[in-house]
């Protein structure tokens, strides 16, 4: 009789063992299971696409966090660190890999590693023509173009405009100037004086403001590519105490300075990237993708920002901790 019963319990133990184990298989591979995530960040200094990074570990830590871990890595803005980035999380098989591109085309061997590894990749910002991986973003033509249409409505008669671009060569900054033109189409009689690059950064943008106020005497308007190289062209038109002779000083991106400018009335106009919209919707993706369906481009909306909503992306930002 004990033989049997110390049989019965040795059954008994071995089944439950095995049942656990098989739990937690299931818990790994299934509903329990969190998704990594690696995110490669563009560059944590640049003002925009920091907040575009940092809004995706908030989603994942507020929103997702029961399907979803993350980790970020800084690319500092340099294609080789962006690069190593990538490959570090593929080296360690995270399910999913956000990078932000500096150069689209060097990233595409790494996005097809990353694919053999059967690791999903969405891009923010700029879209990646590697025929895999997906991009999140905002129309930078739209964009553009609703720039240009707030410049067409305000600019005075005959009026002469600088348009200051972002970094030469990315599609993002062909795009943007095309919309500017597109919107101000209406007005046969605006004159774009100069296209510059000023590569994003404000103290470039103020060089080459000081140097059109000294080669052009009329100068109506600015229509900058991001808040902040406006912000460094109104400094300079500051400092040459003639902002009374421009009638539309206009920017993109909704960052911080560029709405508290708006507010204050130093600045005409900002058009607005979302980027807490833009996160959900890279999140949402990637649960569609991994639920089994098609992993698809997605494109947010824009919005002008002026005085009459301008509260309203303080606000945003506020939540999002950028003020």
């Amino acid at each position: 009789m004990k033989k049997h019963l110390a049989l019965f319990l040795a059954f008994i133990m071995v089944f439950t063992l095995a049942a656990c184990g098989k739990t937690d298989e299931k818990t790994a591979g299934g509903e329990g299971k969190k998704y990594k995530v690696g995110l490669v960040a563009k560059n944590q200094t640049d003002q925009f696409t920091a907040w575009q990074a940092n809004e995706l570990v908030k989603a994942c830590e507020e929103k997702y966090n029961d399907k979803f871990e993350i980790e970020m890595i800084d690319g500092g803005g340099d294609n080789a660190k962006i690069i190593a980035g990538m490959e570090t999380f593929i080296s360690k098989g995270v399910d999913v890999i956000f990078v932000q591109p500096n150069d689209t085309e060097s990233l595409i061997p790494t996005i097809n590693q990353a694919y053999e590894n059967d690791i999903i990749v969405i891009t923010l910002g700029e879209k990646v023509e590697d025929g895999k991986s997906t991009s999140i973003l905002s129309s930078e033509f739209s964009m553009g173009e609703l720039l240009g249409k707030a410049a067409a409505e305000t600019l005075s008669e005959n009026a002469n405009i600088v348009i200051i671009e972002g970094q030469a060569g990315l599609s993002v900054v062909v795009d943007r100037t095309e919309g500017i033109k597109s919107g101000l189409s209406s007005r046969d009689d605006v004159n774009i004086l100069v296209l510059q690059n000023a590569n994003w950064e404000r103290d470039k943008a103020m060089y080459y403001m000081e140097d059109w106020l000294t080669i052009y005497d009329d100068i109506d308007g600015v229509l900058s590519h991001d808040d902040i190289m406006l912000l460094g062209a109104v400094n300079a038109i500051q400092n040459a105490n003639r902002m009374d002779e421009f009638s539309f000083l206009g920017g993109i991106d909704g960052l911080p300075e560029g709405c508290e400018a708006v507010k204050s009335g130093l600045t005409t106009v900002s058009v607005a990237q979302d980027a807490p919209s833009q996160a959900v919707a890279a999140f949402e993706m990637v649960l569609q993708t991994l639920g089994g369906g098609a992993q698809e481009d997605r494109e947010v909306d824009t919005e002008l920002i002026t005085k009459e909503n301008v509260d309203k992306w303080i606000t945003i930002h506020k939540e999002s901790g950028n003020m």
